[in-house]
């Protein structure tokens, strides 16, 4: 029987609890410390599965993972100081990429603010935990009255699910999480989405029916509001083609029909070729910021001689990149479910031809390793529909873009937002975790494995199932690229003097390692790989000379603006 509101039979810290439960949360991701330690026996008591990270910043990128696999609330918890600091970069992940993030920070007593207390991040002194994470997060707050712990964690769970997704902050001092507190009352409501502007949506409609060769940009913010289903449902309504960002790639099966794959950086030539296309009349953006990656380097075509409509819950984008004649402020779910409605009569008067799919070149390899090309393109060949694919900031990152057709929608996902490196081994533990049902696999260089493959560890003690493809170049492949296109040489402190033996680390921190050089081998990991359902590691030698056709471009473009008009 669920106990009596009113009734003092618990502390402060089980109220917050209580709430993430409420709220459907199962895991708490930490690195344990003094000042957090009530929280942490409040959840294992409570029956949530708390998950030891190496790092406050795997703690975070783990919940970042599992509010992304799941659409639902990702839970970290650290304690105070430099707890709280370690996990900085993951919440700043989290907001850029809109993930619905609770970070429980502990804190030093009350009556230490200030005086010099171990860790004390209070208000007040050198380090203000809380006015940090302010520029981090939606929301950042100290509960100091323990009757307001409970209805506080509530009004926070709603802020991060609400709106624009992302990361919200308590501090809960630990004299304040041990006090006792009145039971609250259940709360149930959920923030409702911004009111559906229904004559703009007849407007769209209407400029889609009439409209000779429109297209579709759809950004992460599809995925964000689950609304794949509605996206597919408008395109091949209205017989209209899709491209996505960057980061939205995968809100849309790239083996459908209509889609014309990825349009900025990493793009396909489809895409850019279509969207820049002069004779494109109507251009919708949907859930898209419109960022440098997202729009190929804020290419004028894109907004040019058509009319743009603009669909976003974020307000503060909408018209900052580009003119808009049309502007949408609404949950992507809802505006384009209304579209569907409303375009139900409509008889598109014309037909999209498929465009013809790039035939992709066989990279040459170097005796001893892989063309890192060729290893990427033969992962994803071995990977499922279904498999959670996350990839890490590097040469990688293009090369996924250009080499992975995502069939089933929601299942690929890099973190371009803010662009860290050490994201996608984590997040792969957490989105496990979120969906055991699927295979979660992480691709990364060497570089992230440096920085967060300790993580692997995590894998291996909680039996958490994913696989690590390593691309092992010797160092930071991508800069030493860049550096020889924009300089002409690249300096030795890009890869490193000793190559870092993958295989061996991982195998050190229990996983299965398997180190490969050729494309039959690395088949046959992946293959066993997920088959075995073990933490696995594949180390995957590869040259560190050539790097993703994107990067190459982009660097030439760094180039040309560095050495100006001739």
């Amino acid at each position: 029987m669920s106990p009596k509101a009113g009734t003092l039979i618990e502390t402060a810290a089980d109220a917050i609890v209580r709430a993430l439960e409420q709220a459907g949360a199962e895991h708490v991701f930490t690195v344990p410390g003094g000042a957090v330690t009530p929280l942490l026996f409040a959840a294992e008591s409570a029956g949530l599965r708390v998950v030891l990270a190496k790092h406050e910043n795997g703690a975070a990128f783990m919940a970042m993972g599992y509010a992304q696999a799941g659409h639902r609330l990702g839970v970290c918890a650290v304690t105070s100081g430099p707890g709280a600091t370690n996990a900085v970069t993951g919440v700043a992940a989290a907001w850029h990429d809109c993930a619905p993030v609770l970070v429980l920070t502990g804190q030093v007593a009350v009556g230490q603010f200030g005086r010099g207390a171990f860790q004390d991040s209070s208000p007040g002194g050198p380090l203000d935990i809380v006015g940090l994470y302010r520029h981090l997060a939606k929301r950042s707050e100290l509960v100091m009255d323990p009757d307001e712990a409970g209805p506080l964690t509530s009004d926070l769970v709603r802020e991060a699910l609400a709106g624009r997704r992302g990361p919200v902050h308590l501090s809960v001092p630990n004299n304040v999480a041990i006090a006792p507190c009145p039971v609250s009352p259940r709360v149930d409501d959920e923030a409702e989405p911004p009111t559906l502007d229904e004559a703009a949506m007849s407007t769209v409609t209407h400029i889609l029916a009439t409209a000779r060769r429109p297209v579709i940009l759809a950004g992460h913010g599809v995925y964000v509001a689950d609304a794949c289903a509605a996206l597919r449902a408008v395109a091949e309504q209205f017989r209209i083609p899709v491209a996505t960002t960057p980061k939205g790639k995968g809100a849309f099966p790239e083996d459908h029909p209509l889609s014309l794959g990825v349009f900025g950086f990493g793009g396909d030539a489809p895409a850019e070729s279509y969207l820049l296309g002069e004779n494109v009349d109507v251009l919708v953006v949907v859930g898209s910021s419109l960022g440098e990656f997202q729009t190929g380097g804020y290419a004028p075509a894109l907004g040019a001689g058509r009319t743009v409509v603009q669909i976003d819950i974020d307000p503060n984008v909408i018209g900052r990149t580009y003119r808009t004649d049309v502007a949408v402020i609404a949950d992507a779910r809802a505006a384009l479910e209304s579209l569907a409605v409303l375009g139900g009569d409509v008889v598109p008067r014309r037909e999209f031809e498929p465009l013809p799919v790039a035939v992709r070149r066989d990279a040459d390899r170097m005796e001893g390793m892989l063309s890192p090309r060729a290893a990427v393109e033969t992962v994803c060949e071995a990977l499922s529909p279904d498999t959670l694919l996350f990839v890490d900031i590097g040469n990688c990152m293009g090369l996924a873009s250009e080499c992975h057709r995502v069939r089933e929608p929601g299942t690929y996902f890099v973190g371009l937002g803010l662009g860290s490196m050490g994201y996608a081994g984590p997040a792969s533990i957490g989105a496990k975790l979120a969906r055991p049902d699927r295979p979660a696999v992480a691709l990364m260089g060497d570089g992230a494995f440096a920085m967060t493959g300790a993580e692997i560890h995590t894998a291996v003690d909680n039996d958490i199932p994913v696989i690590w493809v390593v691309l092992n170049n010797g160092g930071h492949g991508m800069v030493h690229a860049g550096e020889v296109i924009v300089f002409g040489e690249s300096k030795p402190w890009n890869l490193f003097g000793q190559s870092i033996d993958v295989g061996s680390v991982a195998a050190g921190l229990g996983a299965v390692a398997r180190t490969v050089k050729s494309v039959d081998d690395l088949r046959a990991a992946v293959e066993e790989a997920t088959a075995a359902r073990l933490s696995t590691v594949i180390d995957v030698r590869v040259d560190p000379d050539e790097t993703a056709a994107v990067v190459r471009k982009r660097a030439e473009v760094l180039r040309d603006k560095i050495a100006g008009p001739a």
